[in-house]
């Protein structure tokens, strides 16, 4: 399955004028913004899923409740191995959008230097 990527070019600059002028500039503020503005355009691409903008503020915002219904608070640091996927792309705005910190870990690392990152992160 291919995706178009291309953006016409009446909304190359004015998509990215229209997310500039807001005056909360969060990662998740500008994926709620995007998601508003182009619902139906494809956000994320993996081998196995597809996620327009519309679909993925979905997402995130349910892990994100989740993460909070879980105790997440802002300003926690919230560690994250997973291997590059859309998975992945879920997991850290949702993180962001918690108020939380993400600590990814490259999940090629080996276990020391894994619990090295941990021990220094102190993730919650």
């Amino acid at each position: 399955m291919t995706a178009d990527l291309s953006w016409p070019r009446a909304e190359r600059h004015s998509i990215p004028n229209r997310l500039r002028s807001m005056t909360a500039r969060s990662v998740s503020a500008l994926l709620s913004a995007a998601a508003q503005a182009v619902p139906s355009r494809t956000a994320v691409i993996d081998a196995e899923l597809e996620l327009d903008y519309a679909d993925l503020d979905r997402a995130v915002s349910g892990l994100a409740c989740a993460l909070v219904e879980c105790g997440t608070r802002p300003g926690d640091i919230v560690s994250l191995e997973l291997p590059s996927s859309a998975d992945f792309i879920v997991a850290a705005l949702a993180i962001l959008r918690s108020g939380a910190c993400v600590s990814a870990i490259n999940t090629r690392l080996g276990p020391g230097e894994q619990q090295s990152i941990l021990e220094r992160t102190r993730p919650r």
